[in-house]
């Protein structure tokens, strides 16, 4: 419990899963917060409830640091100086609340309105990969984690792991129509499975009431992983083998390497919040896959949460706009100061090279179809549990397998 004595201000916390590893950021969550703190932000005055673990430093400059700078919403220290509180197997964090809203799928159909929205998340994540900049390299801290990391000359993550990810689906892939006999063959079997696997509260012995209002939602759902199963099982193959030769296309497009910093990983549409207005950024939540790897995945990520259907509508392609707002901020600060009014510093971020956009443009593609893949595997075959309503996990795997359409 944490208790404002001057400035009141709203914070989240946040519960892992039990048994999820120690996040990539626990090891320079120092330098996290304070790189993401502006200028001259005074004390907040915090007084913590001495009777709860989970208490905030009451002398922290982070404190209100995403409210000043409206960039990350970074983790917000103990008043002993934990970053993360343990407790049975759980991982417990605070973060100071980002007052704005997402994009929701009405704004992400409306043409000028995704536009806008592609740009402003561009230039909000280029803000913050200046800040991440300061952090030390994997080389630095690998002393802190031994093992951790890839040392910083070695492939980048984005690489490595997508192409596991192909090599690891090749086998259920190739087993075609034998992949329909590991899966619910129905959609009333896929419907039982999904009324046990998804739910919004984590209550899976629901009353007969609630299960009557929420069955068009699950026969929906039911449906989606249908299409996608089959799309899986008659296209699998090519697409597989077409994405890995692209992939590996891209690994040997730059000889000299490839740019490397810490990045976010995980930057979509629910992730970066907007003012009512929507056209200033208020910020950016979820710093829990960060990890060091290309720039360019971040803004992948980002213009891959919008629908492909502006594709051909927009003026530009969905990443091209995204990286406009991208080379906004790092054209016209490079070397002088942030463009959010920090302390005047080089600017540590470039504009994306030829070969970082191809690489963009294949990661879409990648996070596409592996996403879809991810779906069916984790549900259909691992019987996975997750918590969210039926109808936005159904709008999500019917966004991946537009995309999936739309590019083979």
């Amino acid at each position: 419990r944490i208790r404002p004595a001057a400035n009141p201000s709203s914070y989240v916390l946040k519960c892992s899963a039990p048994g999820v590893p120690m996040a990539r950021w626990h090891c320079v969550a120092s330098e996290l917060a304070n790189a993401m703190t502006p200028p001259n932000v005074s004390s907040t005055g915090l007084i913590s409830d001495v009777a709860s673990e989970l208490l905030l430093d009451p002398t922290s400059a982070n404190q209100e640091a995403t409210h000043e700078s409206a960039l990350l919403a970074a983790p917000l220290p103990t008043a002993d100086g934990r970053w993360i509180v343990l407790d049975q197997g759980r991982q417990w964090q605070c973060t100071a609340w980002v007052d704005g809203r997402a994009c929701d799928d009405s704004e992400a159909m409306d043409s000028d309105a995704a536009a806008r929205a592609l740009v402003l998340g561009g230039e909000a994540i280029a803000k913050v990969h200046a800040r991440l900049a300061d952090l030390p390299s994997p080389a630095v801290v690998v002393d802190r984690t031994p093992n951790e990391f890839a040392s910083a000359d070695q492939l980048p993550r984005c690489f490595r792991e997508r192409m596991k990810r192909l090599h690891e689906l090749n086998p259920w892939l190739c087993a075609g129509s034998l992949l329909r006999e590991r899966l619910p063959g129905t959609a009333s079997q896929w419907r039982a499975l999904l009324e046990r696997c998804v739910s919004v509260d984590g209550v899976h012995q629901r009353s007969i009431e609630r299960s009557n209002n929420e069955l068009p939602a699950y026969q929906e759902l039911a449906h989606r992983l249908m299409a996608a199963t089959e799309l899986l099982v008659e296209q699998g193959t090519s697409i597989q083998s077409m994405l890995i030769a692209e992939l590996t296309e891209r690994m040997e497009s730059s000889p000299q390497g490839w740019r490397q910093n810490w990045v976010l990983r995980d930057v979509h549409r629910e992730h970066i919040l907007f003012d009512e207005s929507r056209q200033t950024v208020k910020g950016i939540i979820d710093h829990d896959a960060m990890d060091w790897d290309c720039p360019m995945v971040d803004l992948a990520r980002w213009a891959g949460s919008f629908p492909v259907q502006l594709e051909g509508v927009l003026s530009a392609s969905r990443l091209d706009l995204a990286v406009e707002g991208y080379t906004r901020i790092s054209s016209a600060n490079c070397g002088v100061e942030l463009a959010d009014g920090a302390r005047p510093r080089s600017f540590l971020i470039k504009s994306p090279t030829p070969e970082e956009l191809a690489l963009g443009a294949t990661l879409l593609r990648l996070n596409a179809w592996v996403g879809m893949a991810n779906w069916v595997d984790w549900i259909g075959l691992r019987r996975r549990i997750f918590f969210s309503s039926p109808e936005r996990l159904s709008s999500r795997i019917s966004a991946l397998i537009d995309s999936v359409c739309h590019f083979c």
